[in-house]
């Protein structure tokens, strides 16, 4: 797969990308399309279709890579959570305003926001149950935290110490949470769990990080 004409790679999500800085043309087994690749202000960028069938392309790509094929017989690409949602508009607003992270594309009733590493599909009222939870490494739990709260997202559980890192929750409209870890205070006491079901789990016997 390439890009013609003026072109330079890009990190986009888990993939990297072949692109031009505003309109290219996609070549892929015998297959050329339109695409445009808008850049944000934090220098992060996103792959825009033109139509049905360059979106699908981008897609298969996003999970094959450059060879159009996986790299072994059994391959895995990157993990990607679905989180079921009510309204994927208002979900796009609230992941967009709240959280901080940019729309990859987007397809009626399906949508793929992504910041850093991170990539989160959300799906309007199909593919899972809302309340699902996903674990995202962060460097500090704490200054996640402060960023978030001052940023109108609602944190579930504020940053707590536990032996496998010093973790807090985040919750989007539909209950999904999310959970960021950075490394445990070593030597520092464990603290409370919070479960699914809201209840809170008081660590036993002092133990410690």
């Amino acid at each position: 797969m390439m890009m013609t004409d003026n072109v330079r790679g890009v990190l986009i999500g888990a993939a990297t990308f072949v692109t031009l800085a505003t309109v290219g043309l996609l070549v892929w087994d015998g297959y050329r399309a339109q695409v445009r690749f808008i850049r944000s202000s934090e220098g992060s960028g996103v792959l825009m279709a033109t139509d049905a069938e360059a979106l699908k392309r981008l897609q298969e790509f996003w999970w094959h890579g450059f060879d159009g094929g996986a790299m072994g017989e059994v391959a895995f690409g990157g993990v990607i959570p679905v989180f079921r949602v009510a309204d994927v508009l208002a979900s796009e607003a609230y992941y967009a305003d709240k959280l901080g992270f940019n729309v990859n594309w987007r397809t009626p009733g399906f949508i793929s926001v992504s910041r850093e590493k991170c990539t989160i599909f959300l799906c309007e009222g199909d593919q899972g149950h809302f309340g699902a939870w996903v674990w995202i490494g962060v460097p500090d739990a704490e200054t996640a935290c402060e960023y978030f709260r001052a940023r109108g997202a609602k944190v579930r559980h504020p940053p707590t110490n536990y032996e496998w890192a010093l973790e807090m929750q985040l919750e989007d409209l539909d209950g999904n949470v999310l959970r960021l870890g950075s490394d445990p205070k070593k030597g520092e006491p464990i603290g409370e769990w919070l479960d699914m079901n809201g209840v809170r789990w008081a660590p036993k016997g002092g133990r410690q990080a």
